[in-house]
């Protein structure tokens, strides 16, 4: 039996099985009995039923399988694949450092926000980050700006202030405790430029870098979140 046939089949034997059971037991009077050998006037296949309904069932179904399996795309890779040559024009770098740390990589002896002084007086609230610096050691600008202050400032000691705006983004850093200073106010200054040198002037208890940065309308904010942020270079030593 073809698979088309099988497949007739097996929707007339579906729909004698929706059939009623009163319907099946019963036939209606003018019903008349199809023999096997008789032939057929129609298209449609004869009803079968019980174990001849099985095999006919069973049939359709692996013709069905087997018609599904044999439509099934199969894809296999050439042989041959060649990978294209690679073609180099002009590029434009679209990314310069335009950010770096203000002295070589040494602990954060202080972070920013509150915080308990144990060794003697200072304030609650520690408005930069310090940076555990050695006496001497050069501090250079974080990013090019012009200075706005250079000189004595109260607990901060020696203290340099510098306004910067990098790609229109505007900040302000400040360097506090230096030892000695190297700037003076109005000067431009690139980055990695030297400014001074760390130390402990004004209120501090060992040398080290007090380092501050500034947003306009905002305040101080926490430096070491923000150098995080912006792809910051090694202190350019």
């Amino acid at each position: 039996m073809r698979s088309s046939t099988k497949l007739a089949a097996l929707g007339v034997a579906l729909t004698v099985v929706a059939a009623t059971p009163a319907t099946l037991a019963s036939p209606p009077a003018h019903a008349h009995q199809v023999s096997a050998d008789a032939p057929s006037t129609d298209s449609a296949p004869p009803i079968v039923l019980g174990s001849e309904f099985e095999r006919v069932v069973a049939e359709a179904v692996d013709a069905m399988k087997t018609s599904l399996v044999d439509t099934v795309q199969r894809y296999q890779a050439p042989d041959d694949i060649t990978t294209p040559p690679l073609v180099r024009g002009t590029y434009s770098v679209l990314y310069e450092p335009k950010i770096s740390y203000p002295v070589p990589m040494v602990p954060i002896a202080s972070g920013f926000g509150r915080r308990h002084c144990a060794d003697g007086p200072c304030t609650t609230f520690h408005a930069g980050i310090d940076f555990a610096s050695a006496e001497g050691t050069p501090v250079k600008s974080i990013a090019s700006g012009v200075v706005t202050f250079a000189g004595v400032d109260g607990n901060h000691g020696n203290r340099v202030v510098i306004d910067h705006n990098v790609n229109g983004e505007v900040f302000t850093s400040a360097y506090s405790h230096l030892q000695s200073i190297a700037v003076h106010p109005g000067q431009p200054v690139a980055r990695g430029a030297h400014i001074g040198n760390s130390g402990q002037t004004g209120r501090s208890y060992g040398a080290h870098l007090h380092f501050e940065l500034h947003l306009p309308g905002v305040g101080p904010i926490d430096a070491a979140t923000w150098f995080a942020t912006h792809r910051t270079q090694p202190y350019p030593g």
